[in-house]
């Protein structure tokens, strides 16, 4: 879904006019309307009211986060990190280089012995 269709549809399921939602983040109802239509995209600052005002994150907005927090990483094709993935790797990154060996080892045996 694209950045327009995602504030057109946040803004339908709280119902809201565009000009109701223009006037609550600060900008010109015809700049939402373009918004909507994807003429223009919003600077960050409006972004960022945007997401403020639907309690909800940037990266919603633009369609690489669902709405269940997983983020996808890169172009459409790729899959979605979630939650225990991402600690996962936030806790690898803690390692030394030789831990992350060990781990790294580990994996490949794990896949050598269970991958058949």
């Amino acid at each position: 879904m694209e950045l327009g269709e995602r504030i057109r549809e946040l803004r339908t399921e709280k119902g809201l006019y565009q000009r109701e939602l223009a006037e609550k983040i600060h900008i010109a109802p015809n700049t939402l309307s373009q918004f909507e239509s994807g003429k223009a995209k919003p600077s960050y600052e409006v972004l960022t009211a945007i997401a403020d005002f639907f309690e909800c994150s940037i990266d919603f907005l633009l369609g690489r986060e669902d709405d269940f927090g997983n983020i996808t990483v890169s172009d459409k094709s790729a899959e979605a990190i979630t939650t225990e993935e991402r600690q996962l790797l936030h806790d690898y990154r803690l390692l030394s280089v030789k831990e992350k060996a060990q781990i790294k080892e580990h994996v490949e045996l794990f896949l050598e012995r269970y991958k058949k």
